[in-house]
């Protein structure tokens, strides 16, 4: 029970450290969204779009975490859910960045579940 809340707070620390930095590299790079007047879009000033990857890493860092406390044995799940997040966050990103239709979108999703699916089942 303790490598799981270990796992859990490194990998929400990480999250919490990480996202403010993400938000710097955004701005500094420009890899923002700016209010163009779209009324779904209710921020008054450039928002980075970089915040999933902190999530992304703070993830990976907890599944490195659980593969090096012996939690997770099976490197083929490790793998799918590596791969699954990937495409979820280059999506994601790919989206912000210059807009994805949503059936594309969700396609991708999809593929990354039946990745993580297909990747669990082999042993």
């Amino acid at each position: 029970m303790s490598e799981y809340l270990l796992i859990a707070g490194i990998s929400f620390l990480l999250s919490f450290l990480l996202t403010p930095v993400m938000r710097i590299i955004g701005l500094r790079i420009g890899v923002v969204d700016k209010p163009d007047g779209d009324m779904l879009k209710i921020h008054k000033q450039a928002t980075s779009l970089l915040g999933g990857g902190a999530i992304l890493i703070a993830s990976i860092a907890g599944l490195i975490t659980a593969t090096l406390s012996s939690l997770i044995t099976n490197y083929q799940q490790l793998l799918g859910v590596t791969i699954g997040g990937l495409l979820v966050f280059g999506v994601g990103l790919w989206d912000d960045a210059k807009g994805v239709h949503p059936g594309l979108r969700l396609s991708i999703h999809i593929l990354s579940g039946v990745i993580i699916l297909m990747m669990g089942k082999l042993q």
